[in-house]
C-alpha cells in the first residue's frame, strides 16, 4: 500500500502497465507466479505484504466453504480500496492480533480479487473531459486547506452544480465532497511522517477545521489515531 505520493512510478504485470504518481492508499496485487515490475523515481515509502497463497487457501476452505484448489488472485495494478488501505494499517500498527488481521485481509482479497474476471475497462468519464477532470483535480490539489464547495469545483468545469455532482460520481466513483476529503486524508498520511509537524498544524494544512476532525476522518480511513499512525505505520 502506498504512503507517499511525492515519486513517479511505471508498474507492469501480465501485460499491462501504469505510469504516474501513485496515490496514498492505492494497493498492488501481486499474485504468485505474476511477473511484476516496479521502476520508481524519487523516495517512496510503501507497505508490503507477503500474504502465501496456501493461507488463503486454508482460509477460503474453513470460512467461506470454496474449494481450496480453485482459489486464485487476479493481479490489479494501483487501485483504491478503503477496506483493505485500512486492513493495512491495522496490520502494520499490530494493533490486533497478526492471524486475525491477516485472515480479515485474505477474505476482502478473496470477496473483491478472487479468480480471473476483471474486465480492464476504464470507467467513462461521462459529460466530464479528461481537461475538466483534471481542472478539478488541480484545483483541488492546490487548494486543500480552502473551503472547497461543489459550487466553486461545478464552475471550474464550467457546468452547473447538480450536473457536476452527477458526473464527476460517474467519473471518478467519489462524491465531490468524498473525492475532496480523500485527497485531504491522503496528505495529511503524508505530513505525519515529518515530525516537525504538529496534528494541529497538519490539520490546518489540509482543510480541516480542528485536529478532532482529522483525526476522526482518520480513524475512519486507517483504524487508527494520527499518533499511532505516525508512531507504528510511518515509522516517524
Amino acid at each position: 500500500m502506498m504512503l507517499t505520493e511525492r515519486h513517479r512510478a511505471v508498474r507492469k504485470a501480465e501485460g499491462h502497465s501504469m505510469v504516474g504518481e501513485p496515490r496514498v492508499g492505492t494497493v498492488t496485487v501481486v499474485p504468485p507466479g505474476c511477473p511484476t515490475t516496479f521502476q520508481v523515481e524519487g523516495t517512496a515509502s510503501v507497505l508490503v505484504l507477503d500474504l502465501p497463497l496456501s493461507d488463503l487457501q486454508n482460509w477460503a476452505a474453513e470460512d467461506l466453504g470454496l474449494d481450496p484448489a480453485r482459489v486464485e488472485i487476479e493481479p490489479r495494478l494501483v487501485y483504491f480500496d478503503p477496506v483493505i488501505a485500512r486492513l493495512f494499517c491495522l496490520a502494520a500498527a499490530g494493533v490486533e492480533r497478526e492471524e486475525m488481521s491477516l485472515r480479515a485481509i485474505g477474505h476482502r482479497l478473496l470477496e473483491k480479487h478472487g479468480g480471473r474476471t476483471k474486465s480492464g475497462h476504464a470507467r467513462s468519464a461521462g459529460g466530464l473531459s479528461p481537461s475538466r477532470i483534471r481542472r478539478v483535480c488541480e484545483k483541488i490539489e492546490l487548494e486543500l486547506e480552502q473551503p472547497l464547495g461543489i459550487a466553486d469545483l461545478a464552475a471550474e468545469a464550467a457546468m452547473s452544480a447538480f450536473h457536476f455532482a452527477r458526473e464527476f460520481r460517474r467519473a471518478t466513483g467519489f462524491a465531490p465532497h468524498q473525492y475532496v476529503v480523500q485527497r485531504r486524508l491522503a496528505r495529511a498520511v503524508e505530513l505525519l511522517a515529518d515530525l516537525d509537524r504538529s496534528i494541529t498544524e497538519i490539520a490546518a494544512d489540509v482543510g480541516f477545521s480542528h485536529p478532532s476532525h482529522l483525526a476522526r476522518r482518520l480513524r475512519r480511513f486507517t483504524g487508527l489515531a494520527p499518533s499511532l499512525l505516525r508512531s507504528r505505520v510511518l515509522g516517524a
